[in-house]
Formats: C-alpha cells, sequence, structure tokens
C-alpha cells in the first residue's frame, strides 16, 4: 500500500491532479444541485398556472351550467328557432347603417344565446358582432348594422342561437341599400322674396318650383307664417296670427305647385309663407318667404 500511494503521489503534478478532479466532481455536484432547485421551482409554477386555468375552466363551467341546465336524461331537447328577420329578406331600398333584427323562440322556455355575423363585401370576410345577446324565449334581438354603410350596395348578415344543448343557424339574410338620394330643390316663389304692391282681393296663390335629380315623387307642405302691420320683418316672433302647415300634395318632379291662403286679404300688410319637400328620403324646407299687399284703392 505504501509503494502504490508513493507512486501516484510521486510528484506535484500527480497530486494537482487528484485536487483539480476533486474540485471538478465538486462544482458538477452543485451544479446539478441547482438545476434540480431551479427545474423544481419552474415545476411548481407550471402547477400553479395550470390550477388557476383549471379552476377558472371549472367557474366558467358551472356559469354555463347555470345559464343553460342540462337536459335531463329520458328528455328530449327542441331546438331554438330564428324567425322574423329585419329587414326582412331581399329587401331593397334600405338606408345605411340599419338595426338588424330577428325573433328567437325556444318551446322548451330554455335561455338562449344569441350571436349575430355579418358580411363585409369590402373584405369578403364574415365578422362576428361583439356581443353576445342572452336573452329569454320569444324576444327580438336587434344588432346595429354600422358596417353597412355604401349606397346602392347588397350586405348579407345572419344569426346564430344556442340553447345550452342545441345550435340553430339562421338562413343568410340580405338586403340592398338605397341608390345614393340628391335631395330636392325649391325654387323661383311668386309672389317674389319681399315684393310690394300684390293684390289682396282675390288673394294670390303663392307658389313654387319643386324639382328632384332622381326624379323621385315628391310630398309638398305649404306654411303660413302670419302677418305684420307697418314695417316688414322677417323675424317670426314678431308675425301676428296663428301659424299652419296644408299638405301634403304629391307631385312630380319639375312641378310648380301652388297654394291660395285664405288669411290674406287685408291691404298694406306683409304675409310670410314657407314649403318644404319630401321626396322619400330627405326633406327639404325653404327661407321663409314674405310679400306685402298693396294699398286700398283711393
Amino acid at each position: 500500500m505504501k509503494l502504490s500511494y508513493r507512486k501516484i503521489c510521486r510528484s506535484n503534478e500527480g497530486v494537482s491532479e487528484v485536487i483539480g478532479g476533486l474540485m471538478l466532481i465538486v462544482i458538477v455536484a452543485s451544479c446539478m444541485t441547482s438545476l434540480m432547485w431551479i427545474s423544481n421551482a419552474y415545476i411548481d409554477m407550471q402547477k400553479n398556472i395550470v390550477n388557476t386555468n383549471v379552476e377558472a375552466c371549472q367557474r366558467f363551467i358551472e356559469y354555463l351550467n347555470n345559464l343553460f341546465p342540462i337536459t335531463k336524461p329520458g328528455n328530449t331537447n327542441t331546438a331554438p328557432e330564428v324567425k322574423d328577420p329585419f329587414p326582412a329578406a331581399g329587401k331593397t331600398g334600405v338606408l345605411p347603417k340599419p338595426t338588424c333584427s330577428v325573433m328567437v323562440s325556444d318551446k322548451d322556455g330554455d335561455k338562449l344565446a344569441v350571436k349575430f355575423f355579418f358580411y363585409t363585401p369590402l373584405d369578403s370576410v364574415w365578422k362576428p358582432y361583439s356581443d353576445l345577446f342572452i336573452v329569454d324565449s320569444n324576444t327580438t334581438v336587434s344588432c346595429a348594422y354600422n358596417e353597412a354603410a355604401n349606397y346602392d350596395t347588397k350586405y348579407y348578415w345572419q344569426v346564430t342561437v344556442f340553447d345550452g344543448d342545441s345550435m340553430t343557424t339562421s338562413d343568410v339574410y340580405n338586403f340592398t341599400t338605397v341608390t345614393k338620394n340628391a335631395p330636392p330643390e325649391i325654387k323661383d316663389p311668386i309672389p317674389a322674396i319681399g315684393k310690394t304692391g300684390v293684390p289682396a282681393s282675390p288673394s294670390p296663390e303663392c307658389s313654387v318650383m319643386v324639382c328632384d335629380e332622381d326624379t323621385d315623387q315628391l310630398s309638398v307642405f305649404f306654411f303660413y307664417g302670419g302677418y305684420t302691420y307697418g314695417p316688414q320683418s322677417t323675424d317670426p316672433s314678431s308675425h301676428q296670427g296663428a301659424p299652419y302647415g296644408v299638405g301634403p300634395f304629391n307631385v312630380r318632379s319639375n312641378t310648380r305647385i301652388g297654394y291660395t291662403f285664405p288669411e290674406v286679404d287685408a291691404y298694406d300688410t306683409t304675409y310670410y309663407w314657407q314649403v318644404s319637400v319630401f321626396d322619400g328620403t330627405s326633406m327639404v324646407t325653404s327661407q321663409e318667404y314674405y310679400f306685402t299687399t298693396a294699398s286700398p284703392p283711393t
């Protein structure tokens, strides 16, 4: 043993090799211990994350179970129904950005989860509306289709309804928005604005020319604004007499339409009147017109 020991430790070089080897073993062991500690800490962290997610999922499942009670064995679930779409399928002449709605019902009286889907022609994709509506059976559910903002464009939409057991998907509905509307025009009032010396007897007819670039049918309304004696005033609050309106008078575009106000019967009096025109989409109202009747004959 002595000879063997001396042979191994015969020189300083041999001693250094032995010490170096021992230090290497210690370092490796220390690193392994650290790695094991890090690995265990990471595993514990992942376990906590998983447990948290599991708890969240369990709470969500409990929420769904309370919202949509599971059908008892032996009971048959009836799928929910979707009906009465608005705008009606294939409807034309719809104003941009309509509010779409459907009636949803369920024969079992289940709570219903309703989701709207809109097709955007520009992107060529279906997009779900952000909100999920939770409603009772026999409820009309509405949703604004704000993406349907263009004129003369066909838009598509669809609805899904879930009762906790069965999913029902509606037909694909569509509607077409109106062609961009040009508002009507009112021009050439007779008597002309501010005209004086207008005969009071018989009462003059007040008329305007009404036009529409789209050649729409026009509904015309005349409004009597009252009267003033003495100096003329365009301030409606200074007018005497009860104002009122008459109409509608339905005419075609490029038509002169008139009305005789029975109140126009006094001399040296300023009378006020106004006209509104509706083309089915846009309402236009004229400025306030006025004229003054002639002085009494001498």
